[in-house]
């Protein structure tokens, strides 16, 4: 909307694009954005991150927290950008026990998050999923 009232030409493609956008949609995107960092954040303070302020801990997760980081939801975030954020990263080797589990744990999300959630954040303890927007 913004760059179609400051465009100088026509207004129509802009109009066209706005047309199949639906506001509840957009603010229940918005709604599910802020949901994943709420949670990431009160995970993370009460564990590696004890000792950072919320804002500490938002502006170290950015890669993770902003679209215009990655472009594209499920693009992954590699261990070294992981690591400059301050998470403690171990590598494993593909062949190894865990990643037959983290694997396992991979397509159950995915397939949860393709056909019951737009959004999925699993703790030891917890499942925190975000409705699929109709």
């Amino acid at each position: 909307m913004s760059k179609a009232n400051r465009t100088k030409g026509r207004v129509e493609p802009f109009l066209q694009q706005l047309a199949r956008f639906d506001a509840k949609d957009i603010r229940r995107i918005r709604s599910a954005q802020a949901l994943s960092s709420s949670i990431s954040i009160k995970c993370l303070k009460t564990g590696v991150m004890a000792k950072k302020s919320t804002a500490a801990i938002e502006k170290k997760l950015k890669p993770f927290l902003d679209p215009t980081y990655t472009k594209m939801h499920s693009r992954p975030i590699h261990y070294d950008v992981a690591q400059q954020c301050g998470l403690p990263i171990t590598l494993h080797d593909l062949r190894s026990p865990i990643w037959l589990t983290v694997s396992a744990l991979y397509m159950r999300l995915n397939h949860y998050c393709t056909s019951h959630a737009s959004k999925a954040i699993e703790t030891v303890n917890d499942l925190f999923s975000a409705p699929i927007p109709h």
